[in-house]
C-alpha cells in the first residue's frame, strides 16, 4: 500500500546571502586594550587562558602592550627587500607582509599598500615603518659606498637583517 504525502502550503526555502566584500570591508573590530575589557567578551570558562592575548595577568587589569612591529630586511648586493613582522609578547615573530624588493620594484609603494590593507595596524605605526624603510633604503644605496650588513645592524638595531 503506497502512501502519499500532501503538503497544503507551499514550502519556501530561506536564502542566506553571503556578505559582500564591501560589507566585510566596512566591519571594524576595535582591539582589546586591557584584561578587564577582554574578560567582558570572554566566557568564564575561557577566562583562565585569556591573559596570553593581552600580555597581562588576567587579575591584574594592567594595560596591554601595543602591538610591536619590526622591519625585516634581506640585504643583497643588487637589491634590498623589506617585510614587516609582528613581535609577539613572548618574543616570537609572526610575518605580517611578504618581502618587497628595491630597486627591482618600488618596495616603498608596495609596502605602503600592504600596510594600508591591514586596518589593525595604526596610522602611527604605518608612518614609523615607512619612514624607517626610507632611511634603510637610503643607507643601502648610499653613494659613499656599499655598507655591510654589520654596519646596517649597528645603524638600525630595531630592524632585522639577513643576507650577504
Amino acid at each position: 500500500m503506497a502512501t502519499s504525502l500532501r503538503i497544503s502550503a507551499p514550502m519556501q526555502a530561506k536564502v542566506c546571502r553571503a556578505p559582500t566584500a564591501r560589507a566585510a570591508a566596512s566591519v571594524h573590530v576595535a582591539p582589546v586594550r586591557t584584561a578587564r575589557a577582554l574578560r567582558s567578551v570572554v566566557t568564564r570558562a575561557e577566562e583562565s587562558t585569556a591573559s596570553w592575548a593581552t600580555g597581562a595577568e588576567a587579575a591584574g587589569g594592567a594595560e596591554a602592550a601595543a602591538p610591536s612591529f619590526r622591519l625585516a630586511f634581506l640585504w643583497l648586493d643588487k637589491n634590498i627587500a623589506v617585510g614587516v613582522d609582528q613581535v609577539l609578547g613572548n618574543g616570537a615573530v609572526s610575518p605580517v607582509t611578504e618581502y618587497y624588493f628595491w630597486p627591482r620594484k618600488d618596495a616603498w609603494e608596495d609596502l605602503k599598500a600592504a600596510l594600508e590593507a591591514r586596518p589593525w595596524i595604526s596610522e602611527r605605526d604605518r608612518v614609523v615603518l615607512l619612514n624607517r624603510t626610507t632611511e634603510v633604503i637610503n643607507f643601502w644605496q648610499d653613494e659613499a659606498g656599499k655598507h655591510s650588513i654589520e654596519e646596517a645592524t649597528d645603524a638600525f638595531p630595531e630592524c632585522s637583517f639577513t643576507g650577504a
